[in-house]
C-alpha cells in the first residue's frame, strides 16, 4: 500500500523517515545526544522508595522522556501538528518538575490537584443522567465520593494547576508565551492549524489541498523539545545530585546556540 492509500501507515513511511533524517541529520544527532544524557541521568538515580518527592519526580522524568522520543519519532515522518501537541504537554511536565525543585512543598498541591480534577468529572456525571459513569454509580455513592473530595479540597486548600501562573513564578513566562500558547493552535484545532493542509493562490484563495508530510519546521520543533527536556533534566539533577549538572548545562547551551 502506498502513501495515498494508507497515509502514515503505508510502507512508504520508512522512506519518508530516511529522507527526513538525512535532510536534518545534524538535528537528529543532537536529539540522540540529549536522549542519551537523559537515560544516563535516569539510570544513575539512587531512588528512595519512601520519599514521595523521589517517586513523583522520576515518574515525571519518564513522562517527559517518553514525550521527547515520541516527538522525534513523529517528526521523522512529518507529523508536525501531533508533535506540537506533545511538546505542549512536555512544557507542562517541565514546569511541574521545575517547581518541585524550587519548592518541594508544591508536591502537596500538585498531588491534590487530582482531587479537583475528580470533582469536575463527578460533577459532570451528576449533571448528566445519561453518562456512563452516572449509570454505573449509584446516586448515594456519587454524593458520598463528592463529599469526601470536597472535604480534602477545603482542608488542604486544593486547586487546579494554573500553568501560566506556574511559569510566572518560575521566571519562565517567555517559555509559556512562546511555546505553550503558540502550540495551542494545534492542540485545540484552531482555524490557523488547518492552514498546513491547503495551498493558496496569489489572491489568497484555496487552490489545492496538501496532505503530504510536513518537515519544514523539523529543526525548530526538535530543538525546542531538546531544550524542554534539558531543563527538566537540570531539575531532576538538583533533586537527586547525580553529578551530571555540568554536562546538562553544557549541552543546554549548545542547544540554545544550535544553528
Amino acid at each position: 500500500m502506498n502513501y495515498n492509500e494508507q497515509g502514515f501507515l503505508s510502507e512508504e513511511t520508512s522512506e519518508i523517515r530516511r529522507i527526513t533524517r538525512k535532510a536534518y541529520a545534524h538535528v537528529f544527532v543532537k536529539c540522540e545526544e540529549v536522549n542519551g544524557l537523559a537515560h544516563r541521568l535516569r539510570n544513575a538515580i539512587q531512588l528512595d522508595y519512601d520519599n514521595q518527592l523521589h517517586i513523583v519526580s522520576i515518574c515525571l522524568l519518564q513522562r517527559i522522556m517518553n514525550s521527547f522520543q515520541a516527538v522525534v519519532i513523529l517528526m521523522e515522518i512529518g507529523l508536525e501538528a501531533d508533535s506540537n501537541t506533545i511538546i505542549r504537554a512536555s512544557l507542562e511536565t517541565m514546569l511541574v518538575l521545575r517547581k518541585l525543585t524550587e519548592d518541594p512543598g508544591f508536591l502537596v498541591k500538585y498531588l491534590g490537584s487530582e482531587q479537583v480534577h475528580r470533582k469536575h468529572i463527578l460533577n459532570a456525571a451528576k449533571k448528566d443522567p445519561k453518562s456512563t459513569l452516572r449509570r454505573a454509580v449509584k446516586e448515594q455513592v456519587l454524593e458520598r465520593k463528592l463529599s469526601e473530595i470536597m472535604e480534602d479540597i477545603n482542608k488542604f486548600n486544593l486547586e487546579r494547576i494554573h500553568f501560566e501562573q506556574l511559569a510566572d513564578d518560575l521566571g519562565l513566562n517567555e517559555w509559556y508565551q512562546l511555546t505553550y500558547r503558540s502550540l495551542s493552535t494545534d492542540a485545540h484545532s484552531l482555524p490557523s492549524s488547518l492552514e498546513r493542509y491547503v495551498r493558496f493562490d496569489k489572491d489568497l484563495n484555496v487552490s489545492m489541498f496538501d496532505f503530504n508530510p510536513k518537515t519544514d519546521n523539523t529543526k525548530t520543533i526538535l530543538i525546542t523539545q531538546c531544550a524542554l527536556l534539558l531543563i527538566a533534566l537540570d531539575s531532576v539533577e538538583k533533586i537527586f545530585h547525580c553529578g551530571l549538572e555540568k554536562e546538562i548545562d553544557t549541552l543546554f547551551q549548545s542547544v540554545l546556540e544550535f544553528k
